[in-house]
């Protein structure tokens, strides 16, 4: 079936996902030829009174092996399972400590923008709507994942002492729905955030409080809601961004996108790993060293030039 003339002719992804009462990432996966599970398949197909075969081509996947990444979850999961199992005396020893995972693989680099990069989107970002602004802004300077910027409500923002406090995230599940819960890491962290983002940040509360009062929003303080007032769900951001990108001609942008930048820049400016790894919320200093090696690895360069330049070619001169 072609999906592309169904949305056209149902007037866009959301409307036809309401219609069919399909989540529309689903119906978007569809329109751009991506896979999807028999039963996500099946269930479009019943919405659109097709049979599995009428709708979908069917591939069976035969062979082929677990990733690398999956494995090492696995093993985590299990590893500690199994631990937990020996401190209650269940079982003698952790099994799963005489395996041998694969090594964990070194090469992927954090996608991430370069400053001038940074500096174009931002630039194009004030070219935006005062909410689409102060989420660019937020994701740009707090370097938080995409479901701690959804699930920010007002009272999490300090402007006197200019901190974001970050201790709640915002997730979606097809079975769920939307859910606001602890943190990835399940850990509490405080943001200190510009006088740029504060003045911005007091100007998108008073159009917020415009419009939960004109458009009759029901008692809620997150930053980030629907046309309704209701939970926004976190993949809208991703649409959001994309369409931004493509109006201004900027490269493909995602909220992680911003969180590496961030990183980025903290780490080439010199600031500690330690403090990166707390700002970010990572769970040990470890992980932020894996993830930005390729980073650090630079700004040690650079270390190494500045002690030349300071103690060894000043002296030759």
């Amino acid at each position: 079936i072609d999906f592309r003339s169904l949305v056209n002719q149902a007037g866009g992804v959301r409307k036809l996902g309401r219609e069919l009462h399909i989540n529309r990432h689903y119906i978007t996966a569809v329109c751009r030829g991506e896979s999807l599970t028999i039963k996500i398949a099946s269930r479009i197909a019943g919405a659109l009174g097709k049979s599995l075969e009428e709708a979908f081509r069917l591939e069976q996947q035969t062979g082929g092996t677990l990733s690398k990444s999956t494995i090492l979850r696995y093993h985590s999961f299990i590893s500690t399972v199994f631990s937990q199992a020996e401190k209650e005396m269940l079982v003698t020893y952790n099994p799963a400590k005489r395996a041998t995972p694969p090594p964990e693989s070194r090469d992927h680099q954090p996608n991430y923008f370069q400053p001038e990069q940074l500096q174009r989107i931002l630039e194009a970002a004030d070219r935006e709507g005062i909410r689409n602004r102060t989420m660019i802004y937020l994701f740009a300077v707090t370097g938080a994942r995409r479901g701690e910027i959804m699930a920010l409500s007002w009272d999490k923002i300090d402007f006197q002492n200019r901190q974001i406090k970050i201790d709640q995230c915002l997730t979606y599940g097809p079975s769920y729905g939307i859910r606001i819960g602890p943190t990835k890491t399940k850990n509490t962290r405080y943001i200190t955030i510009p006088d740029e983002m504060v003045r911005l940040l007091r100007q998108y509360r008073k159009w917020w409080s415009e419009q939960k009062l004109s458009r009759g929003w029901p008692d809620t303080s997150l930053l980030f809601v629907k046309e309704d007032g209701g939970a926004q769900e976190p993949g809208s951001v991703n649409v959001m961004l994309a369409a931004f990108s493509k109006k201004y001609g900027l490269p493909h942008i995602n909220p992680h996108a911003f969180r590496h930048s961030c990183a980025s820049v903290l780490i080439s400016e010199g600031v500690d790993v330690v403090t990166v790894s707390k700002m970010l919320g990572h769970a040990n200093t470890s992980m932020t060293t894996d993830i930005y090696s390729h980073v650090i690895d630079e700004s040690k360069r650079k270390a190494t030039e500045c002690i030349a330049d300071v103690m060894l070619r000043k002296k030759k001169a």
